[in-house]
């Protein structure tokens, strides 16, 4: 899931937009814009270092999109 760059970014994505629509379903636009962006933003670079960490871990380079056109 890790080795290609649409799905990495889906997988890092995912997360802090789910928090989003659970601020704002929960508490209203207004909290997410007041207090909820530092929550959105730790979430964010929470699982961008987990994706980075996973990558090194296992050894997973992100794949070379000219490499997958079949010539």
């Amino acid at each position: 899931m890790l080795s290609a760059r649409s799905r990495r970014e889906t997988f890092i994505g995912l997360p802090p937009g789910l928090l989003v629509i659970y601020i704002v379903q929960h508490d209203g636009l207004h909290t997410l814009l007041t207090e909820g962006w530092g929550w959105v933003g730790g979430c964010g670079v929470a699982m961008f270092a987990l994706t980075r960490w996973l990558q090194r871990i296992r050894g997973i380079e992100v794949a070379d999109p000219s490499a997958s056109d079949g010539q």
